[in-house]
């Protein structure tokens, strides 16, 4: 049995980001707290990952160069700084893009799951549109809901 540290947002992340490494997970625990208060990733700013990854692709770049580039413009010890030198990492030992994000476990399931099809199919360009399109709708519904409790929550409180 070997017990290996793993950084992630959640204990389902870091089963899945092991399992990616091959590993079998037996079982989880969290790790140490500061202050009496688990630690927590700073946020990750994944539209912003994808938006700056197609440009860089469309420009030319291959995925390694690209996310090598856009490592060197984050401030240092930031967490994009962070993110983009664990993905170059993974890629440099071999691992594709899609794998290497969920080994990270800062990237959503469902933008690791059309990664790994746009592997397969050579359209990385397309897939970060897509996605990015689907996180503008999650955005643009999150406000509408926001903005559609509000006025009962004012009346309510009003007729209190």
């Amino acid at each position: 049995m070997i017990l290996r540290p793993i950084e992630a947002p959640d204990e389902a992340a870091a089963g899945m980001a092991l399992q990616a490494q091959g590993l079998t997970v037996l079982g989880l625990e969290q790790g140490a707290s500061q202050g009496g208060q688990t630690q927590r990733a700073a946020p990750w700013e994944v539209a912003w990952w994808c938006r700056e990854l197609r440009t860089l692709l469309r420009s030319g770049m291959t995925v390694v160069e690209a996310i090598d580039t856009m490592g060197l413009s984050a401030e240092p010890h930031s967490t994009r700084a962070e993110v983009q030198q664990t993905l170059l990492g993974y890629l440099q030992q071999g691992q594709g893009l899609s794998q290497a994000m969920l080994s990270c476990g800062r990237f959503p399931a469902v933008l690791v799951a059309s990664v790994t099809a746009a592997e397969r199919s050579s359209k990385l360009v397309e897939a970060l549109d897509d996605y990015l399109r689907y996180d503008e709708l999650l955005e643009r519904l999150r406000r509408q809901v926001v903005s559609a409790a509000i006025y009962p929550a004012l009346v309510v409180g009003l007729g209190g």
